[in-house]
């Protein structure tokens, strides 16, 4: 894994905010980026994001993360929303997979669908500029 990010660039961060189908899109500037992880501050208010971001978060399969450069996002929502609706639509492949091969568990399977039933439709809750 390389270097992907360079201090001083301004970047978006869209994440998962409750892994049923609501995200945050983050306008920040790098700060430092190595290979393991990233530091960035709030481009609005100058204040560091509370946590490092992980790198192989960002390319994880399972997670909803991605940052983008702010050069090559014109419209940042757009990408959210799309990005959202992909991994919506994985999660629901995945728990209905599970609902299958579990059938036989009710409670596991009462769980499982329980959380298939509380995805929804990509929203936002926070966007900073």
């Amino acid at each position: 894994m390389t270097k992907k990010f360079t201090k001083g660039q301004e970047v978006y961060q869209i994440s998962s905010w409750d892994d049923k189908g609501t995200y945050v899109i983050k306008h920040l500037i790098v700060e430092s980026c190595g290979k393991i992880q990233m530091t960035a501050k709030y481009k609005e208010t100058g204040n560091m994001l509370e946590r490092n971001i992980r790198m192989e978060t960002i390319d994880h399969p399972r997670c909803f993360m991605a940052v983008v450069v702010v050069n090559d996002c014109p419209n940042p929502e757009e990408f959210a929303r799309q990005e959202a609706t992909k991994y919506i639509a994985d999660r629901r492949t995945a728990m209905e997979k599970q609902i299958e091969k579990n059938a036989d568990n009710e409670g596991y399977v009462r769980a499982v669908q329980e959380s298939l039933d509380a995805l929804h439709e990509p929203r936002a809750v926070y966007f900073s500029k």
